[in-house]
């Protein structure tokens, strides 16, 4: 009944949004139906399973799909930003968004639930301990040397630090005392820091992590996951407007038509009025066609797919899987051993696959959508977008299964697997984060004790019992059953010629 819910939704989803792509392409009615399968099959999914592969199939179809279509009614002011051939970049974007959501839904199938209830045991106070150690380390990392610029040492600072949310989420599975505290806390600190930085990102990826993880502990029902979700989307749009206003001046910001200096103790508290403006301008209709479409742009992977699709074969050739073997080369050598192996951000894949010059202090990238069609072409980009999908989802599969184990594994899956929902970024730096923070994850367990024997679902003890120890335990046992020395002797025989 589920799946004729769901796909019943896909089809009315595709025809009422006709009048809006019947000008330039029936494969945005995909991406209409495809979209709400998908939100539809989370809301049923979300309380057996973390559904990080229905989040990154709605950051793909956003990115890939909506925002493009979006730019065809709210188009950009920089004629830079703007796709050619709306009809020819939704031939080759459609398939490859159905072969990604296949890829990540497939993960999903014969997965059995795994809310295992959770024992005081579970919530023993060495494994809250380990998991606050994590937390309060890693926050102390990041407040160390969050901004610190320490080359090859950075990115290992940073997994490090990202430590702080696994103990986070994992302190919210166990539902471990004052968890909800440490959150509050921890997102106060970041948003603090993002501000500081007028850098959202990260921030925005993380909210995205808590939020399937807090669906998988709250268990919604549908019109409450709907309404969480529409609340979400539309916080992540009025956050980007706020960065943008916030951004307009390095020393000012205008808020309510009052032009505020700027300093390093007022930025969290103008950057909170600036998302309150923003919000207020949604309800008073102060969003003009112009900021629309500027807002539309920092969502649109589109335009550089597009790009890529006019300027691959036909002044670059096909790559024909260099970029691949180099990012598994990124995800497997470390730069020591490897010095030469390909640095991120995007700027020499821009150049020279998309015709498009990066300037200084701009981060933009391929996407692995583009970067897959620069390497094999129309077929076999829609092939190896699903082939990509498909990949992470195994991996997604292979946590979840062990998730029954030990709710602590899907801490460990939203922190190794938090690049996977980039859609903008590259294969290689995707992977590279993927193994690197599966390596300090690995390494973190080992050297925890009490985290090492919940994720093998051991009872968690503080120290190895003495001989002397398991003569009292013995003794107060016989106690407890009535059962003298003699009796236990003659019971231990009898097993013993059983």
């Amino acid at each position: 009944m589920q799946w004729l819910v769901v796909l019943a939704a896909g089809a009315i989803a595709a025809l009422a949004s006709t009048p809006l792509w019947h000008d330039f392409s029936p494969w945005a009615g995909l991406v209409a139906a495809l979209l709400a399968m998908t939100v539809l099959h989370m809301g049923y999914s979300c309380g057996s399973v973390v559904a990080l592969p229905h989040l990154a199939v709605i950051v793909c179809l956003a990115q890939y799909g909506i925002a493009p279509w979006g730019a065809y009614y709210y188009p950009a002011n920089n004629p830079v930003y703007l796709i050619e051939d709306f009809a020819h970049y939704f031939s080759y974007a459609g398939p490859a968004l159905l072969a990604i959501t296949l890829g990540w839904i497939a993960s999903c199938f014969g997965l059995r639930p795994s809310g295992c209830p959770i024992s005081e045991g579970r919530r023993a106070p060495v494994l809250v301990r380990e998991l606050d150690c994590l937390l309060w380390g890693g926050i102390a990392l990041k407040l160390a040397f969050g901004s610190a610029q320490l080359g090859g040492l950075s990115f290992l600072i940073l997994l490090l630090a990202n430590l702080r949310f696994l103990a986070a989420i994992g302190l919210m599975l166990l539902g471990a005392p004052g968890w909800r505290w440490r959150i509050a806390l921890l997102f106060v600190s970041e948003i603090i820091l993002a501000v500081e930085a007028t850098m959202f990102h990260e921030l925005v990826l993380w909210t995205l992590g808590f939020f399937v993880t807090y669906l998988f502990v709250r268990r919604p029902r549908m019109p409450v996951f709907l309404t969480w979700l529409v609340l979400l989307c539309a916080g992540v749009f009025f956050l980007h407007d706020a960065k943008w206003q916030f951004r307009q001046g390095s020393a000012r910001a205008t808020v309510f038509g009052e032009d505020i200096p700027l300093t390093k103790w007022n930025s969290p508290l103008l950057g909170g009025l600036c998302l309150v403006q923003s919000t207020t301008k949604a309800l008073t209709g102060g969003y003009s066609d112009d900021s629309v479409g500027e807002m539309i742009v920092r969502f649109n992977q589109g335009w550089i797919i597009d790009r890529i699709l006019h300027h691959v074969p036909s002044v670059e050739p096909y790559a024909r899987g260099r970029t691949i073997i180099s990012a598994f080369e990124a995800a497997m050598l470390p730069r020591i051993l490897a010095p030469n192996k390909q640095f991120a951000g995007g700027r020499e894949f821009m150049q020279c696959f998309a015709g498009y010059t990066l300037t200084e202090g701009t981060s933009m990238n391929l996407g692995f959508g583009g970067e897959l069609y620069a390497n094999f072409g129309y077929w076999g980009g829609i092939l190896g977008c699903g082939l990509y999908a498909l990949v992470l989802g195994l991996g997604f599969r292979w946590v979840a299964r062990r998730a029954h184990a030990s709710p602590i594994w899907w801490a460990i899956l939203v922190y190794v697997g938090h690049w996977a929902l980039k859609a903008e970024t590259d294969i290689g730096a995707v992977l590279n984060y993927i193994v690197k923070a599966a390596i300090v994850a690995c390494v973190a367990a080992m050297c925890l004790p009490a985290v090492r024997a919940e994720l093998a679902g051991r009872p968690v003890t503080t120290s190895r019992p003495s001989r002397r120890g398991w003569e009292v335990k013995t003794a107060e046992t016989r106690k407890c059953w009535h059962v003298s020395p003699s009796e236990e002797l003659g019971a231990e025989s009898r097993h013993i010629q059983r």
